[in-house]
């Protein structure tokens, strides 16, 4: 026979009264359960109950029907908080509901409250074999100071709309869509980002995707890739190179994260002027048309390469043109390789620099470079090798020689 058992009442105690509604079944057996009812409190010390100096009161009521056994389990959650405390601030017209099926679980959920305005809802299934959430979040206002949570202004507010389906970040496919973010940490400045859009595809070994679009930076990374093991890999490269700063087992450590050829893509990333933006994180500078970076990391094979173009650059009152960079390691042959270039204004001329950068076993050669094109010489030409090392009490080593190197000033050479 099935075991049922209802109550209903009033508890009242010195830290709070609450009016219960309760029917426990048991209708299979001790392997499930049946639970329902409704809990009406007006005031209960939370905090007190609890121990959790970081808790006040709460008031509201929770409506609930939820039915568990060994294997399944369903049900509901409907909640209307009038006030819970957290952190010494009374959040205010909190409402939620949730259904539960098994691994099925949609929802919505809202608080009303003068500061703090967030509205949320979706559905997720967390079965292994198809997982997927879809989400909606609507945050109308936030003021972190107000709420306690933090002692210096920040306010925000955004909309957010994501679809995704898979376990984790690496093998998710689906978007994300940030709208009208609004950002402000004082008062009197605001940042402002129109949209990010995040796209991510997933197809299997080699055939993934993730891109990023904005009104400032766009970006993309192709081919294979795991987030979770991209450090180590970029490490195990730059550890044949320089195991004093990465380990000698850096390599050991990135191959038991790096199965089915992980990290071998390539990137683009370009980044354009938003005025917004760059004022808000006071960055003096102005861009004529994007900066540009594109490369490759490629683990299996230890290689990895960049080339980076920033065609003209304005910083302060100075033009610098021309800026290039470019990065490349290939363990294969033992190249770690590095190369800078720009055209920096000086006076009404436009000195080239250039700097070149070898590593090797611990060792870094760099070459820097200038000429300035007049009818009195002046140019440079510095040649140094540095070699890394570690104490006996396993700290860093720096030994620093300057090779003979020339500078020419008018008629006069220095010889270093």
């Amino acid at each position: 026979q099935p075991l049922d058992a209802i109550f209903e009442g009033d508890i009242n105690t010195a830290l709070g009264n609450a009016n219960m509604l309760l029917d426990y079944t048991i209708p299979y057996g001790n392997n499930a359960i049946a639970l329902k009812g409704n809990v009406k409190t007006s005031n209960i010390e939370l905090g007190k109950i609890t121990a959790n100096n970081k808790l006040g009161s709460v008031a509201g009521e929770v409506a609930f029907d939820v039915n568990i056994n060994k294997n399944n389990y369903n049900g509901y959650v409907d909640g209307n908080i009038n006030h819970f405390d957290f952190n010494n601030y009374r959040y205010n017209n909190i409402t939620a509901k949730v259904n539960v099926d098994n691994n099925f679980i949609e929802g919505i959920a809202n608080i009303d409250d003068p500061n703090i305005n967030i509205s949320i809802e979706g559905e997720a299934n967390l079965d292994k074999n198809n997982p997927y959430i879809n989400a909606h979040a609507l945050a109308n206002t936030i003021n972190f100071n107000n709420i306690n949570l933090t002692n210096k202004y920040h306010h925000l507010s955004a909309e957010i709309e994501a679809d995704l389906k898979g376990l984790d970040i690496d093998n998710a496919t689906g978007h994300i869509n940030v709208n009208n973010l609004r950002y402000s940490n004082n008062p009197a400045k605001e940042l402002f980002i129109d949209h990010i859009a995040i796209n991510a595809h997933n197809e299997g070994v080699d055939k993934q995707s993730l891109s990023i679009s904005s009104n400032f930076l766009n970006a993309s990374i192709n081919g294979s890739y795991s987030y979770k093991s991209l450090v180590p890999a970029v490490k195990d490269i730059l550890s044949h190179s320089f195991p004093v700063f990465f380990g000698k087992n850096a390599h050991q450590s990135a191959a038991t994260l790096t199965a089915n050829n992980k990290n071998k893509f390539t990137f683009d990333i370009s980044l354009e002027k938003d005025e917004n933006v760059f004022n808000f994180f006071n960055i003096n500078t102005d861009l004529f048309v994007p900066i540009t970076f594109t490369g490759e990391v490629n683990h299996p094979e230890h290689k990895l390469s960049m080339v980076g173009n920033i065609p003209y650059l304005v910083a302060g009152n100075k033009l610098i043109e021309k800026t290039y960079i470019e990065v490349d390691v290939d363990q294969s042959i033992d190249r770690c390789f590095m190369k800078l270039f720009t055209e920096f204004p000086f006076k009404n001329d436009n000195v080239p620099v250039e700097i070149l950068c070898d590593g090797s076993n611990n060792q870094l050669d760099a070459h820097l470079s200038w000429v300035l094109n007049r009818k009195t010489a002046f140019r440079g030409d510095i040649s140094l090798s540095t070699l890394f090392s570690k104490d006996d009490n396993g700290k860093l080593v720096t030994d620093l020689n300057i090779n003979p190197s020339n500078l020419v000033f008018n008629d006069s050479v220095w010889t270093i």
